[in-house]
C-alpha cells in the first residue's frame, strides 16, 4: 500500500512541475512577442505614387545623399531614436558615415535638436545599393516623444516633416 502512495504523490509532483514548466515557456514566449512587436514597427511610412514621405518629396534628399529615409522610430525604451534609410547610391549614403557631421534630427515642435549617435562610425563603412541600414541617435533627456514631426539634416541636406513612430 505504501508504495502505491509513493508512486501516486510523485506522479503528482512530475505532473505539476511540467504544468509548471510549460507555463513557463508560455510565459517568456509571450513576453518575447510583446517586445518585438513594441519596439520594432517592420512596415515603412505610407508614401505616394511620387515617392513622397508624408507629403514632403524625397527626391532631392536622395538626389544628395543617396539614401531613402524610410521611417525613425522610438528604441530602448524611447531612450534612442532609430533612423531607418535604404541606399540607393552607395558612393553618396557615406555621407552618413561622416564623423565630422553626423545626422541630426530637429523636432519641428519645439526646436530641440538631436545631434549624439549612439556609435560612431567609420567612413570606410562599405554601403550595398537596396540594403535598408539603421542609425541610433540618442533621444537625450527623451525629449522626443511619439508623433512628433523630425527634420533630419544630413551635411547641408534637410528632409522635413518626418513623424517618430
Amino acid at each position: 500500500m505504501q508504495d502505491i502512495l509513493t508512486k501516486s504523490s510523485r506522479s503528482y509532483r512530475d505532473l505539476w512541475g511540467l504544468i509548471l514548466l510549460a507555463g513557463l515557456a508560455l510565459l517568456l514566449a509571450g513576453v518575447a512577442v510583446w517586445m518585438l512587436s513594441s519596439q520594432v514597427s517592420l512596415a515603412p511610412l505610407v508614401k505616394s505614387d511620387q515617392g513622397q514621405l508624408d507629403g514632403i518629396s524625397q527626391t532631392a534628399f536622395i538626389a544628395e545623399t543617396g539614401v531613402q529615409v524610410l521611417r525613425i522610430t522610438f528604441t530602448a525604451g524611447g531612450g534612442m531614436l532609430d533612423l531607418r534609410y535604404q541606399v540607393v547610391d552607395p558612393d553618396k549614403a557615406v555621407i552618413l558615415h561622416d564623423v565630422d557631421t553626423p545626422p541630426i534630427l530637429i523636432n519641428e515642435d519645439t526646436g530641440q535638436v538631436l545631434d549624439r549617435p549612439f556609435h560612431e562610425h567609420s567612413s570606410d563603412t562599405v554601403m550595398r545599393t537596396g540594403l535598408t541600414y539603421n542609425e541610433l541617435i540618442v533621444n537625450e533627456r527623451r525629449i522626443i516623444k511619439p508623433g512628433n514631426r523630425m527634420t533630419l539634416i544630413v551635411g547641408d541636406v534637410r528632409l522635413e516633416h518626418i513623424p517618430v513612430q
